[in-house]
């Protein structure tokens, strides 16, 4: 599909779940608006799977668990190094394992869903922003959830750490929108990509078509279409939005 012309040329990113989903699509729409990326995944697998198709001078590949605040620390210091500086970073490293009611969910997939999913997006939040502020400007996007908003049952650790990138993304709004770092949010609703193919076969036919229906335009979102908004908010153009969050549900969202 043939898009708008969005200039992030000059521009370095880092997109975190950036070797599948709406990561890659972020991945390959940043690099067709001219700027620089460093993909961070936790799957060494799909990183080499889509290195062929990457620009080799525009490009840094790491594979990475954003849980793991040395390596997330090192990691960022590595990209800045390479780039000579980082401008953006788009936060879309997440899972969704819980499949249970609260009393039944296990406590590993709680705390492990809470550590990717919020902890992640606070860990890289934390190792980026002082390159931000060196720069005086700066993008973030942290890729939540529709569910966020209006919940959802079986995925208590999934609803909730999602919400909790809402908060801080909020948060970081309000701290930052002095400094020329702009920070926003996205919630998806269920999007074409590997982790809703997962998790419709995880749950039973039923509940997949009970989520499929709940959106107005009863389909599910490609992840170009996430990437086209992500990649407006990453851009200069976004400039007086911050600690807001934009939708991504085919007119799911009332609020």
């Amino acid at each position: 599909m043939q898009h708008n012309n969005i200039d992030l040329t000059g521009r370095s990113a880092i997109v975190t779940g950036g070797a599948s989903g709406i990561g890659l699509a972020v991945v390959r729409r940043l690099l067709d608006s001219g700027a620089r990326v460093a993909v961070w995944d936790v799957s060494e697998r799909s990183l080499e799977a889509i290195r062929p198709e990457l620009p080799a001078d525009r490009t840094h590949l790491a594979r990475l668990d954003v849980t793991d605040w040395a390596a997330v620390e090192a990691a960022a210091g590595a990209a800045a190094d390479a780039f000579g500086g980082l401008d953006i970073l788009v936060n879309g490293a997440g899972i969704a394992d819980g499949t249970s009611v609260v009393q039944d969910y296990p406590l590993e997939t709680w705390h492990r869903e809470l550590a990717v999913n919020l902890t992640g997006v606070f860990h890289t939040c934390r190792a980026v922003i002082p390159h931000l502020l060196a720069n005086g400007y700066g993008r973030i996007v942290n890729v939540s959830s529709m569910t966020a908003k209006d919940g959802s049952p079986n995925q208590a650790g999934y609803v909730a750490s999602k919400a909790g990138v809402l908060a801080l993304t909020k948060t970081l709004g309000r701290e930052l929108a002095e400094s020329g770092v702009v920070v926003n949010a996205v919630t998806p609703t269920l999007f074409d990509t590997p982790l809703y193919r997962t998790w419709a076969e995880s749950m039973s036919p039923e509940v997949s078509e009970w989520a499929a229906s709940r959106i107005p335009m009863k389909r599910v979102g490609r992840p170009d279409e996430a990437a086209a908004m992500i990649a407006w908010m990453v851009s200069e153009e976004c400039s007086f939005t911050t600690g807001m969050t934009f939708d991504l549900s085919g007119g799911r969202a009332s609020f």
